[in-house]
């Protein structure tokens, strides 16, 4: 499939290659890192040594045309479950890429909106309540796309992200392909439709 971000996937997988190599697997992954969603740090056991959360690669198989996206899910350093791979795998590396997410400074923007809610609600007489983290866990965010990695770590980013999906082209971009990956995996753990 022309334009994928096979090229960047390698370059995450240098970049997160240490924590990768330490964590013991059924069979080593096949192909590039495309996505990691996992927890560096926890509001209770503090920083998360082991690898834990969820990992997406892109490889190619013979006869098939297009990449095939699978992943696998650890816990405590453990993999403890393997999907994806299958027909339903083009489709979503396709709407992926048409998010069409690049790098953007998340903090950045979550900051500036944040201050531009609070001064509506201000010249309003109200009150703002933005994003709150509720103890939780911190977490680190990369994907591959055509322009390099997209990375974000920060506590319990999933509220800002979708309560700014709303006020930011970027942010609304990021929760597509964040809710593509959790369709995906969710999809294929209930069965075919």
């Amino acid at each position: 499939m022309a334009g994928l971000p096979l090229r960047a996937c390698g370059l995450l997988f240098v970049t997160l290659a240490a924590s990768c190599a330490a964590a013991p697997r059924a069979e080593p992954a096949r192909g590039n890192l495309f996505a990691s969603i996992r927890i560096t740090e926890s509001a209770f056991k503090g920083p998360i040594r082991d690898k834990q959360g969820f990992f997406f690669y892109l490889h190619e198989e013979p006869g098939v045309a297009g990449p095939m996206l699978e992943g696998y899910e650890f816990r405590n350093g453990k993999q403890v479950d393997e999907f994806g791979g299958g027909s339903e795998s083009a489709g979503v590396i396709e709407a992926i890429r048409k998010a069409g997410l690049t790098p953007f400074d998340f903090k950045r923007e979550v900051e500036e909106i944040t201050a531009r809610l609070q001064r509506e609600a201000t010249a309003r007489g109200e009150s703002f309540i933005g994003p709150q983290a509720r103890d939780g866990a911190e977490w680190e965010i990369v994907i591959a796309t055509e322009s390099g990695p997209f990375t974000l770590r920060a506590w319990n980013p999933r509220g800002a992200i979708d309560q700014y999906a709303q006020y930011s082209k970027n942010i609304a971009k990021l929760k597509t392909v964040l809710d593509l990956l959790a369709q995906y995996y969710g999809q294929l753990k209930l069965g075919p439709s």
